[in-house]
């Protein structure tokens, strides 16, 4: 658990008792993630990234390249992962720390600009766009992709009533901009 004047709390019994955990920083920390009983990073405030090696016992910082606040962090592999949070700030990593500068934060001018609803979505989710809509993808809170659609117009409809309940990202595409976004399904 983590939250405001960097604290890192940690359990060992299942939520009983919690223990205090040395961050290094007092800013705000946003989000946990664990890879095993070992590795985890934790997110937050001014581009924060923390690392521990150990199960939390000692956090080290890593370099984010970044002043955006960070609200949340999550890996898809014992590798893969992503740091996400304001101004579309995101950055990601394939060793586990290293988070290369060279991922740079989105430009708002080559995001595209669309509608879903409803959200959550039972039976069918409708996305409407100002500009046309050329490939629809929509992905599991893994990271699989669950489907792929192609499309040719401004709005259009996907059918979730086969996908299991849960949350999705969904990441429509035009002829020359992307955007992705979390939804729903029932």
């Amino acid at each position: 658990m983590v939250g405001s004047g960097g604290s890192i709390l940690k359990t060992s019994d299942g939520g009983n008792t919690w223990v205090k955990q040395i961050s290094g920083t007092n800013v705000t920390l946003e989000s946990v993630h664990f890879l095993n009983n070992q590795v985890g990073v934790v997110v937050g405030l001014n581009g924060t990234i923390l690392k521990t090696k150990d199960g939390g016992t000692n956090w080290y910082a890593q370099t984010s390249n970044s002043i955006n606040h960070f609200s949340d962090v999550h890996f898809f592999d014992a590798n893969m992962g992503c740091a996400v949070g304001s101004n579309r700030n995101i950055r990601t990593t394939t060793t586990v720390g290293e988070w290369p500068s060279s991922v740079q934060e989105f430009d708002k001018n080559n995001e595209l600009d669309f509608k879903l609803y409803p959200n959550p979505a039972a039976d069918n989710l409708s996305i409407l766009s100002q500009e046309k809509i050329s490939s629809i993808k929509l992905s599991n809170s893994l990271g699989a992709v669950v489907l792929k659609q192609k499309f040719n117009s401004k709005r259009g409809t996907i059918n979730t009533g086969q996908l299991a309940s849960g949350t999705y990202y969904i990441t429509v595409s035009s002829k020359d901009k992307t955007k992705s976004q979390k939804i729903s399904v029932r």
